[in-house]
């Protein structure tokens, strides 16, 4: 595939756990002179993208009120408990009514840390004719963010179970192309003692 032949990539940011163990939810702490929501969406500006989509959910009517999501656009799971199979749909379900036509950058909300050269160098490698999904291959493990064609769209939509995509990965290799990255995997952010150990100080 010749770079003429390729359609832009959108970015989806998946923000609907509010995470355990916070007073609201982990979107609301503070990261630096922002929320640890507006850093990510802010970051994921630079990326090589021409949109940009946060799938919210639990305290996402806190987050909408409270938050400046700059130009990425917000889109509510009101299923959010069901899992990342229900974030995931809701957010391909979006980029579809709006027409979009490339690939998808899917990424943790909860990594403030994911690179945006990293994103770039996965985003060049992709090449749905060698595999319809290009992750990050870090030097001890596998993570997002994965770009995922629209092609495969459709098989993700109609997932019901909570599995992570790690898992849904693993178990269809023939789909995935791997891009080694020589660095450690970015770190979640799941609990305040995460927050507490990765926070930038002032």
């Amino acid at each position: 595939m010749t770079e003429a032949d390729r359609a832009p990539a959108a970015a989806l940011l998946l923000a609907a756990s509010p995470g355990r163990g916070f007073a609201i939810c982990r979107w609301l702490e503070p990261w630096g002179s922002e929320t640890l929501i507006e850093h990510t969406v802010a970051e994921s500006a630079r990326w090589p993208v021409v949109a940009r989509y946060v799938v919210l959910g639990g305290c996402a009517e806190e987050v909408l009120a409270a938050c400046d999501l700059a130009e990425a656009t917000a889109v509510v799971d009101p299923e959010w408990e069901e899992g990342p199979a229900a974030w995931l749909r809701v957010g391909l379900d979006a980029l579809t009514r709006a027409g979009h036509r490339g690939p998808v950058v899917v990424a943790d909300a909860a990594m403030p840390s994911v690179r945006a050269e990293d994103v770039a160098v996965l985003v060049e490698a992709h090449d749905p004719d060698a595999a319809l999904v290009t992750i990050a291959r870090y030097r001890y493990a596998s993570g997002p963010p994965y770009v995922v064609d629209p092609e495969i769209w459709p098989r993700l939509m109609v997932r019901e179970d909570d599995a992570d995509l790690d898992l849904l990965w693993q178990a269809h290799p023939g789909w995935v192309t791997e891009v080694r990255l020589d660095r450690l995997p970015p770190r979640r952010i799941v609990t305040p003692m995460d927050l507490d150990e990765l926070r930038p100080t002032r």
